[in-house]
């Protein structure tokens, strides 16, 4: 009988046990798919794809932006599965990709064959360019697992999840309009054992939701975003490597980074980024760290001179590696091995504006990707800038003050800047051709007055001196001198 099941604003058919996957685009507060399946440790083993196959994999819509991200994710699956996806623009293809429908969805493994028309869809992912990065890594991982076969882990019977049937129900009908049948098959039945691998896995990427007020025994379960070591594992048993491929006994772990912005490279300012991880079983293996740079927003950056970009034409940079050792740590001790470095220009910013950015890192093996890292997030003002630096040229500890106009044009004082005997250092970037200043030694002997301006200071007055930059823009210096 042909069940037709209503998914908020989305409606799936349930004709087949697990032909189709949908995921709740909205992603409210707790179970998005609408599925007869289950996850990392459940499988529909009578859909898989051969072992070893070459699955023709096509867009039918979407930015070339996105389509890099989706094709960048699911190529995550490739580092454990003994398979092969091979991204077609033209011919006949066993997955096709749209951007169109709604709600994310998927056909589960070779089910998709069962859609001759090349025209249609197996594969549905509500996502644009805008779209947060997590979401977009997120649903793609889901999906394709779903495409490998993968259902969902919240069925799983090993879970050990005990519902609140009443609350469950009285959920579903509140906030996605089911009825009492839709929400005992696609939330509280379990699947057999027989579809799983006699383990149940909460970080699994094919695992729903799930708040603790839906359940007696407290069990809540977060939106998962990344591959989980047991999906990893599960995907290898279901498609295993007879051979040992050398890509992928390539493991990479600990992977963050360290940022440097401002920095200096032959006479030219920008961002310096160091990659700090551990790669193993690579030696002599040419690898490439990638950084790349979006507004906050989620919109990847647009190259506009041909010079630090991706192929599809956003702001990039990055370098070749090759790991000297079977274990080779990156930048994790000081001095750093290797670093990133792009030109504040070749972000391709509007000037005199302060941008809201952020950029990740991922590590490469060819087309597959190993790892990348979370966001480092970041505002950069775009214009002439003074960098007002100090420098004490005492023997004392001294302390500092200083009244400005900072970068959105507004006065604003700050404090205390703590200074050791001998340190120059940088404090603010100021818009304006003058700064007012006051320090003092931490021992009380020495100061820096002045009577040009006043400001109170946790209820003290302090006189502040004038210092007017040079007609120069770029790096001004106060220099404290002993009395």
């Amino acid at each position: 009988m042909k069940q037709w099941l209503l998914f908020g604003w989305l409606i799936i058919s349930t004709t087949a046990l697990g032909q189709e996957v949908c995921i709740d685009a909205t992603m409210l507060t707790t179970a998005g798919d609408s599925d007869n399946t289950v996850g990392q440790a459940t499988y529909r083993g009578d859909v898989r794809w051969d072992l070893g196959q070459s699955i023709n994999i096509k867009f039918l819509d979407g930015s070339p932006t996105l389509q890099t991200k989706v094709r960048r994710y699911a190529n995550q699956w490739l580092q454990h599965a003994n398979l092969k996806f091979n991204w077609v623009e033209d011919g006949d293809a066993e997955i096709r990709i749209s951007f169109r429908g709604k709600g994310h969805w998927s056909k589960i493994g070779r089910n998709a064959l069962d859609v001759t028309d090349q025209d249609e869809s197996t594969m549905n992912l509500q996502l644009t360019d805008f779209s947060e990065e997590s979401e977009i890594r997120r649903a793609t991982l889901h999906e394709f697992g779903h495409a490998l076969s993968l259902v969902h882990e919240h069925q799983n019977p090993l879970s050990g999840i005990t519902f609140n049937e009443d609350a469950v129900y009285a959920f579903y009908m509140e906030k996605q309009n089911w009825t009492r049948e839709s929400i005992k098959h696609n939330v509280l039945d379990r699947y057999s054992v027989g579809h799983t691998n006699d383990k149940y896995d909460p970080e699994s990427i094919m695992h729903y939701a799930i708040p603790a007020r839906l359940t007696y025994n407290n069990v809540e379960v977060p939106w998962n975003t990344q591959l989980s070591d047991g999906d990893k594992s599960f995907i290898k048993s279901l498609y295993p490597f007879t051979e040992m491929p050398e890509s992928f006994v390539v493991e990479l772990t600990r992977l963050t980074l360290d940022t440097e912005l401002n920095a200096i490279e032959d006479g030219v300012q920008g961002i310096r980024i160091y990659p700090k991880f551990k790669i193993s079983n690579a030696k002599g293996r040419q690898l490439r760290a990638s950084a790349y740079f979006y507004y906050q927003n989620g919109t990847a950056l647009n190259d506009l001179n041909g010079s630090y970009l991706t192929n599809d034409g956003k702001v990039s940079v990055g370098k070749d590696v090759t790991p000297g050792y079977k274990s080779t740590v990156y930048n994790l001790t000081d001095p750093k091995d290797f670093s990133l470095f792009i030109p504040d220009s070749e972000l391709h910013l509007a000037e005199n504006i302060r941008h809201l950015l952020k950029f990740s890192v991922s590590i490469w093996d060819g087309n597959t990707e190993l790892g990348e890292t979370d966001y480092y997030t970041f505002s950069y003002f775009t214009g002439k800038k003074d960098k007002i630096y100090f420098e004490n040229k005492t023997k004392k500890t001294v302390k500092v003050a200083i009244d400005f106009k900072n970068l959105e044009g507004q006065w604003e004082t700050k404090y205390w800047y703590r200074l050791a005997p001998s340190e120059r250092a940088y404090l603010e970037d100021t818009r304006n051709s003058l700064f007012y200043y006051y320090a003092y030694s931490e021992d009380g002997e020495w100061e820096w007055p002045g009577d040009k301006t006043y400001n109170t200071i946790n209820g003290v007055s302090y006189g502040f001196r004038e210092f007017r930059s040079s007609p120069e823009w770029g790096k001004q210096v106060v220099i404290l001198t002993g009395k």
